[in-house]
């Protein structure tokens, strides 16, 4: 469900009952015969059944849910940020219309930008400019091992995830920061919380 929720997002998970599923909500179901969890959206509700689709996905899930399926709706989301509502019914509808815009826009758009941004991206020129931003560098201890967050004005704009030696600048971010002049000591960083 990216990019609506992120790698490390916990879900909060709530029966239905006999209410029925509506277009747009967030749901938990577990396909027949399968163990494994899909968290999608409900694209359509008909008397064949419930169709789903993803919300990075631009064509409907091929399989029809029934209710016996489905073990809840998404009502929280718990991220980096903090807890949040989930997005459901027409909120839901229209964030996943505007995500559904933004990917064909972005399709048009990057073709003819990509040259230059590549060009931009490894010439290195703007990476001075990163030491000007008001960054902060924060870490939170996993279980799995120290996460690194690289934070502009409250927002992620890169990560270092346990176990990994590289960082993940978010476009168009990594223009501007060197992520080898990144510290990856825990002792250059602040702790601001211990996660189980």
């Amino acid at each position: 469900m990216l990019p609506t929720f992120r790698e490390g997002d916990e879900l909060l998970v709530i029966p239905l009952g006999d209410a029925p599923p509506r277009r747009g909500d967030v749901i938990a179901f577990n396909l027949q015969g399968e163990e494994r969890t899909i968290v999608h959206r409900v694209e359509s509700v008909g008397s064949d059944g419930i169709r789903t689709r993803g919300d990075a996905s631009g064509i409907p899930d091929s399989w029809i849910l029934q209710p016996s399926h489905i073990r809840g709706r998404v009502e929280f989301v718990r991220s980096d940020r903090g807890w949040s509502r989930g997005r459901n019914g027409t909120t839901g509808t229209v964030q996943a219309g505007t995500i559904a815009l933004w990917r064909w826009l972005r399709g048009l758009v990057t073709p003819v930008l990509s040259p230059v941004y590549r060009s931009l991206s490894s010439s290195r020129i703007l990476k001075g400019l990163g030491s000007t931003l008001p960054t902060e560098l924060t870490v939170y201890q996993r279980s799995q091992g120290p996460e690194y967050q690289l934070r502009l004005f409250g927002l992620i704009i890169g990560r270092c995830l346990p176990g990994r030696k590289r960082w993940r600048i978010r476009t168009p971010f990594h223009l501007v920061v060197d992520e080898r002049h990144l510290p990856v000591s825990s002792g250059q960083a602040k702790i601001l919380e211990t996660a189980e």
